[in-house]
């Protein structure tokens, strides 16, 4: 986010790098476990919202 403002702080594309087994440990560790503990079991999401940009601020 802060690269927004100073993009010289914005990570390089060779950086961008996840692995799948990363990415599924990641999942399964939070979103999933989380979705497990309190019996949910589906996740809309919307496309509409994703474009708010909740996660600049003001």
């Amino acid at each position: 986010i802060a690269s927004l403002n100073t993009p010289a702080l914005a990570p390089s594309v060779s950086e961008l790098r996840i692995s799948d087994d990363e990415l599924r440990d990641a999942i399964a560790s939070n979103q999933l476990r989380l979705m497990r503990e309190r019996g949910m079991d589906l996740t809309i999401f919307s496309p509409r919202a994703s474009f708010m940009a909740h996660h600049i601020g003001s």
